[in-house]
């Protein structure tokens, strides 16, 4: 199911990052995170990003058309026009993902202007280690495809710190937050809402 997919994705790379294995520009590999919540998946995102890219423009609406969503758009034309659905999916999510080894971000790992403006912002918003709930579309337009995800809570916070630093959980109290299970296996703090 195409739902699984993309929030697959996303926890897959956000496991990735929290046991350190991400390589992070010319810095080495990102810094190991202490507590990454693992994601699940979220319609009502999914309905706010398809109510928007079905219109086929490729650029961010403003934040007041989905209050307490954050926004990552992709989008492809030519032989990618012709690529499943499947395909997209697992594109967008590498192409976000694939700005931390592009560009990189700084060892102390605070989302600044200046690191944002450096082209890691889809990144950013993928790592960021309170987002824990995920929605996304794709819509073929006219010769070309768009595909996004909004976020909830959001993240790209400038001045905040995108994920905190540390060794992965290995018991439940370190994650640190009321509920939450330890995922040792994949490095990730599993919010109460997704206790499955």
């Amino acid at each position: 199911e195409l739902r699984q997919i993309w929030l697959n994705q996303h926890n897959q790379y956000r496991s990735l990052v929290a046991k350190g294995q991400a390589k992070n520009g010319t810095n080495g590999f990102a810094p190991k995170a202490a507590r990454m919540l693992k994601m699940t998946y979220d319609c009502a995102a999914e309905a706010s990003v398809m109510s928007w890219i079905k219109n086929c423009i490729f650029k961010h609406n403003p934040g007041s058309d989905r209050p307490g969503y954050g926004q990552s758009l992709w989008s492809g034309s030519g032989s990618i026009f012709k690529a499943n659905i499947t395909q997209l999916a697992v594109w967008s999510v590498h192409s976000w993902y694939n700005e931390l080894p592009t560009h990189g971000v700084p060892k102390n790992n605070i989302l600044t202007w200046n690191v944002f403006n450096s082209g890691v912002g889809h990144y950013s918003a993928l790592a960021w280690q309170n987002t824990y709930r995920v929605g996304c579309g794709v819509v073929y337009c006219n010769g070309w495809v768009i595909t996004g995800c909004e976020y909830n809570p959001p993240g790209n916070v400038i001045g905040n710190i995108i994920y905190e630093m540390g060794d992965p959980c290995s018991t439940d109290a370190d994650c640190n937050c009321t509920g939450c299970k330890c995922s040792q296996e994949e490095a990730l703090c599993i919010p109460p809402s997704t206790n499955a």
